[in-house]
């Protein structure tokens, strides 16, 4: 950040070096000393950092993505014709999954963003079962898209994968 200010200032002073003269300085200083202060009192008045909510917003954001990961999955198990197209967008849900994951990941990272009674490790490691699990499930349901899986076993799996006990047995 420092590196970036300091070449925006060298790349205005040199174009500019002609038309600020030194008794302009006192006016710039102003200006730029104003704007400092509406940014700072816009940032803390109507954007105050709230951890735990951003990482609240970030949770749901993550349970959305994982029903869409379970949602495509079963779809694709459901159809054994289904196109590459259906595969390439799990594909991406599952990106976006693990996007979300690594957010939610960076956030605990603050000690404010975790709510009382709770640990960041706990988090992590539930968040890192879960991930593993939908992986596994997207996967294996790539896999056994293309069989000639009964209907009664189909529905085993829809069972087991929205009561979120992962297993189909």
């Amino acid at each position: 950040m420092a590196g970036m200010l300091l070449f925006m200032g060298d790349f205005f002073g040199f174009f500019l070096h002609g038309a600020v003269t030194l008794s302009d300085l006192g006016w710039l200083t102003a200006e730029l000393g104003v704007g400092l202060v509406v940014a700072i009192t816009v940032r803390f008045v109507f954007f105050y950092p709230r951890p735990i909510k951003a990482l609240a917003r970030t949770q749901r954001s993550y349970a959305a993505r994982a029903r869409n990961v379970a949602a495509d999955a079963l779809e694709l198990l459901d159809n054994p014709n289904h196109s590459v197209a259906q595969a390439r967008r799990l594909h991406r849900q599952l990106v976006r999954l693990n996007e979300a994951s690594l957010m939610i990941d960076a956030q605990l990272g603050d000690p404010d963003a975790i709510a009382d009674g709770s640990s960041a490790q706990r988090l992590h490691q539930r968040l890192f079962d879960v991930e593993l699990a939908l992986t596994n499930v997207a996967r294996f349901a790539l896999a056994m898209g293309h069989l000639d899986v009964p209907d009664d076993q189909r529905q085993q799996a829809h069972l087991s994968i929205f009561d979120g006990s992962g297993t189909s047995g």
